[in-house]
């Protein structure tokens, strides 16, 4: 047998040579909706089990979720697994009828605390930043942690969800992460600077429900671009953007999306029913630019791995005057480079900031919406106690008004826009009778 290292090697080149001989490939058997077997360093484990047929539907409370095409492997041909990794339980389109029954075949389901006390049996829960440790046959340990994840905007009441960090303990920068359902915001963020993410498997689809309000629950197209400039080494890998009629957003958007921020190479869409391998030191790295040749310098800046400072040799001999004046001016301290930074900005976060504003237009036309005064701030699900009795209490007469209180959050001022849709329906309904 050879020494991995030879007698000439530093301790951080035999630790760096060992890293890479362990990092593992991962193979992704692609069922449906959010559902993947993947096989990761020898062990199987399953996501977000669905498995009931096309055609069901699923109501909670004033929501009806609508399941428009089953799996593409059934459980039996899937075959055994070691574990699951449930996002969320309480919600019928990560785990269906058919996946409540599946669960018992696993070693382990590691889910949410709430999710496990209500699983209980081999469940285990864990919340934002817990990891639990399994052993592997040949004396790994693959650590699995739990990733933040908000299931849509800012002050809205979903039930806990959470995501997935994994990695093998003597290879911990080769990280597979699943993202749950989320949408984009500063705990994703935080998962990107943590961890050197190699492959990222993003629930997309930008899932609305009409009852619950008029904003996305999961990843829109435009902010998977956030995520994979964020997890700049990453294969980008979407699911969860089909399958289910509550999703806005598909393969098309997705793909347009990656497309204009000069990314689309990143993205590796799973084939249904047919297992892919994806080799993290062979899948990831610099692209070669020569493929940008004829592209606006604009567009090659959108890609995440581009800088300004990368296409400065360029600009220089564009315009060149403008670099020299530049240079020779003591006084500007900067400020060109600033501007350039500025540019650069703008470039990248184009859709994004364009997003923001028109969704600050919606809200000031509908901040001048009067609140009926038969509105009933109960019947809102999704609004806390707390921020119902704040309502009820004051009585805003305006969206405007509701927005400008102490506590009261743009996804609650919403919520409430919507109801006021909803049980002005009602009523009209009630009064035909």
């Amino acid at each position: 047998m050879h020494a991995l290292g030879h007698a000439g090697e530093s301790q951080d080149e035999k630790a760096e040579s060992k890293s890479i001989m362990n990092a593992p490939s991962v193979r992704i058997t692609y069922v449906g909706g959010p559902t993947c077997l993947l096989e990761f360093g020898g062990v199987r484990l399953l996501t977000d089990p669905t498995f009931d047929p096309a055609g069901g539907e699923y109501t909670s409370g004033p929501v009806t979720l609508r399941k428009l095409a089953g799996p593409a492997v059934s459980p039996q041909e899937l075959g055994s697994f070691d574990y699951v990794l449930l996002s969320h339980d309480h919600h019928s389109d990560n785990l269906d009828q058919a996946g409540r029954k599946v669960l018992a075949n696993a070693t382990t389901v590691v889910t949410t605390a709430e999710g496990a006390q209500r699983l209980g049996a081999n469940s285990v829960g864990v919340t934002d930043g817990q990891s639990v440790d399994f052993r592997t046959s040949d004396g790994r340990t693959l650590r699995i942690v739990a990733t933040p994840a908000r299931h849509g905007p800012e002050g809205l009441s979903r039930g806990a969800v959470t995501g997935f960090a994994l990695f093998f303990e003597d290879a911990a920068e080769h990280v597979i992460y699943v993202s749950g359902d989320t949408v984009w915001y500063e705990g994703i963020a935080e998962v990107a600077r943590r961890f050197n993410v190699q492959v990222a498997i993003l629930h997309l689809g930008a899932a609305r429900v009409p009852e619950v309000g008029p904003f996305h629950l999961t990843m829109t197209a435009l902010e998977a671009v956030e995520a994979a400039r964020a997890f700049k080494n990453a294969v980008i890998v979407p699911i969860h953007f089909e399958d289910w009629a509550h999703f806005s957003e598909g393969r098309a958007e997705v793909k347009t999306a990656f497309a204009n921020a000069g990314m689309e190479r990143r993205l590796l869409w799973p084939e249904r029913g047919r297992p892919i391998s994806i080799n993290p030191q062979s899948e990831v790295g610099m692209p070669d630019l020569s493929s940008a040749l004829g592209q606006p310098l604009a567009q090659i800046l959108k890609r995440p791995e581009i800088t300004i400072e990368h296409l400065v040799p360029i600009l220089r001999e564009l315009a060149p005057d403008v670099f020299a004046e530049d240079e020779q001016s003591a006084s500007n301290d900067g400020f060109f480079r600033n501007e350039l930074k500025s540019v650069e900005t703008e470039i990248k976060y184009e859709g994004y900031l364009q997003q923001q504003q028109r969704a600050i237009e919606r809200m000031k036309k509908a901040e001048q919406r009067t609140i009926p005064e038969w509105f009933d701030y109960k019947s809102v699900s999704g609004l806390s106690r707390e921020m119902q009795e704040t309502l009820i209490r004051i009585r805003p007469r305006t969206l405007g008004h509701a927005s400008r209180i102490p506590g009261v959050t743009p996804a609650a001022v919403a919520l409430v826009n919507v109801y006021i849709e909803i049980q002005a329906k009602r009523r009209q309904q009630a009064l035909a009778v």
